[in-house]
């Protein structure tokens, strides 16, 4: 099995190599399993021509991948905490869902780091609890009504402007 992650920022060899491999005249046995953003296509001429070429082959298939819905957000939620959510717990779970468009590595990812910065942090019971900031940037300063909602909003600004790596 080979792993190709993050495509829509492959330089060319990867690509090419990517087509070698799938259209070589002696077939191998091997699984290629390559990832990409849809949303990240248009910036990337070379892989939206190397997919039109893979599409010719027998044997590839494009699974396109969705984001969790809000139950499943809580849901996602609710196996990490060990049981159902709090009101609260519920509220989180919506902003999450809100800002993450259900995807499932940032919902943990985020969790994660709310967790580790102080914004949130699971009760004795382990249920969560949402911190308020009380700094001069908190949510209520900049118009959000939960230190969740302006952690994870920063959070998804700094995401988007990450370099490729």
């Amino acid at each position: 099995m080979l792993v190709l992650d993050d495509l829509q920022w492959a330089d060319n060899a990867s690509l090419l190599l990517l087509r070698h491999l799938v259209a070589a005249e002696h077939p191998v046995r091997l699984l290629v399993l390559g990832t990409f953003r849809d949303s990240e296509l248009a910036q990337s001429p070379g892989l939206r021509e190397t997919l039109g070429l893979l599409r010719r082959h027998r044997g590839f298939t494009r699974l396109e991948l969705e984001g969790l819905d809000e139950n499943g957000v809580q849901s996602l939620m609710e196996a990490a905490a060990g049981h159902a959510l709090s009101e609260e717990g519920l509220g989180l779970a919506d902003t999450l869902f809100r800002e993450t468009d259900g995807n499932p590595f940032f919902v943990t990812e985020l969790l994660r780091h709310l967790s580790e910065t102080g914004a949130i942090r699971q009760d004795s019971s382990g249920q969560w609890v949402v911190e308020h900031a009380e700094e001069e940037s908190s949510p209520k300063a900049s118009g959000r009504s939960s230190a969740a909602g302006w952690r994870a909003s920063a959070m998804r600004r700094h995401r988007s402007s990450s370099p490729p790596r």
